[in-house]
């Protein structure tokens, strides 16, 4: 029997062939690949968010806790990324149901974060505010006794400073509130500081032992910003945890 002789075109078909069977169990392989990858991408983003949620919610230092939102509220505002899919692949979401499925389910977990974005973001601006106050009146500390020659640089000078820096200090609704206190505890000390610097100079015995204890109150009186804080930051955490119940 005469063998078929195999021509260039034969030769050329089949290997055309050969790429085109290579070429679509790469892409199958591929696919899988990219679909596994994608889920598990999806479990180790939903780990994260919810180690994220828990740090920022109990941190045990206001640092950690500031961090901790930051990280999370910036992961937030990628959050439409988590189910991108390239468009070689993306294809397939339409056609087969299993995948088509778990995009969904991707697509209502970021709803769910939607709900947790605004609280959160209110949050991080409140803890960071929050911060910058907190360094401001610690410059009002003094770092060595007070006496008649330092009461004016120590005093009265450094509590017009911090007045400035907090007046510079954009605010929210919240955060606003915290600086109003602050403020309104500087101006007490800053009465204080005046009162007595005028009853020394008057040579005003009773007029000074009183005003030297305002000083001394007023200064002490700074610990009621830190349960203001408290108490703001107990309502913004009360918001986020609400929201993140759903998630």
């Amino acid at each position: 029997m005469k063998r078929k002789r195999i021509t260039r075109k034969h030769l050329i078909v089949g290997l055309v062939s050969l790429g085109l069977i290579l070429a679509g169990g790469l892409y199958t392989w591929s696919s899988i690949t990219v679909w596994r990858n994608y889920e598990s991408r999806l479990l180790t983003e939903q780990k994260t968010y919810a180690s994220l949620k828990d740090q920022a919610l109990k941190g045990e230092t206001p640092a950690s806790r500031l961090q901790a939102v930051q990280k999370l509220d910036d992961k937030l505002m990628r959050r439409n990324e988590l189910c991108s899919l390239h468009p070689l692949y993306g294809w397939q979401a339409v056609v087969v149901p299993a995948i088509r499925d778990g995009v969904q389910r991707c697509k209502d977990k970021v709803r769910q974060l939607d709900a947790i974005a605004k609280p959160l973001g209110i949050l991080r601006s409140y803890l960071d505010t929050e911060a910058k106050i907190r360094s401001i009146m610690t410059t009002l500390a003094p770092n060595e006794a007070f006496t008649e020659k330092n009461w004016k640089e120590k005093g009265l000078a450094r509590i017009e400073q911090a007045k400035r820096a907090l007046d510079e200090l954009r605010t929210n609704e919240q955060s606003g509130e915290l600086k109003r206190k602050a403020l309104s505890l500087i101006a007490t000390t800053e009465k204080a500081w005046q009162a007595l610097i005028t009853a020394n100079d008057a040579k005003d015995k009773n007029a000074y032992l009183a005003a030297s204890d305002q000083v001394v109150k007023s200064y002490a009186d700074f610990s009621a910003l830190a349960d203001a804080s408290d108490e703001i930051l107990q309502k913004q955490v009360q918001a986020v945890t609400n929201a993140a119940a759903k998630l």
